[in-house]
């Protein structure tokens, strides 16, 4: 990352949509195990 928070932006953007991702699989019926396959 950058020191003046510029590479922040981005990330930021691509973690949000990754956990929202993420959460809406694990609410899912089944959805929780395949969630946490790719944590293992």
């Amino acid at each position: 990352m950058r020191p003046d928070g510029h590479g922040r932006g981005p990330l930021a953007a691509f973690g949000a949509l990754a956990a929202a991702d993420l959460l809406a699989t694990a609410t899912r019926p089944r959805g929780a195990a395949r969630a946490a396959k790719p944590l293992l």
